[in-house]
């Protein structure tokens, strides 16, 4: 028994790595370095970027739909190291920063889309990214449609039409 107790809490890594090209504390260094990508996929496929089965018939748009969460994941691990000594996760950061908006201000023919300031949360937030928002936006006056927006309009526009 006191042989087996000698080895608790221990393990052991094989790999197929010569040691003339990595010492065994590398190789350990290197099997550490799966957390974080255990993290990764648990990131890629929660609530966060949700990277799940996708039903699309061609490759290019596979390939895009995996492209997008690898840069969503990108910008995930970038927030994550940015904002590692602050008591927030990454979701409560981006749904704090989500309250950040842009408030339509008309003067005469002129319209401008100011942006108030953050929340002390929020601003500290945008600090730590090294993020500056400007105080107003150009309102160039084009209206943004979701697709289900566009259907209900092209259903409407084909009924109105009879």
């Amino acid at each position: 028994m006191a042989k087996s107790e000698k080895l608790d809490g221990c393990y052991a890594i094989k790999s197929n790595v010569p040691l003339a090209n990595a010492s065994k504390e590398a190789i350990h260094a290197r099997y550490k370095d799966l957390a974080g990508v255990e993290w990764a996929f648990r990131t890629m496929k929660t609530t966060l970027l949700h990277m799940r089965g996708i039903y699309v018939r061609k490759a290019d748009r596979t390939r895009a739909h995996v492209f997008t969460i690898m840069l969503a994941y990108m910008l995930a691990y970038e927030l994550r190291r940015l904002w590692q000594d602050m008591e927030v996760t990454i979701e409560e950061g981006v749904e704090e920063l989500s309250s950040v908006c842009a408030t339509e201000v008309l003067m005469g023919d002129v319209t401008i889309q100011t942006v108030p300031r953050p929340r002390e949360m929020g601003q500290q937030l945008l600090d730590k990214a090294n993020v500056t928002l400007p105080d107003a936006i150009p309102c160039r006056g084009v209206r943004v449609h979701t697709r289900k927006c566009l259907v209900d309009e092209r259903i409407n526009h084909e009924i109105s039409k009879y």
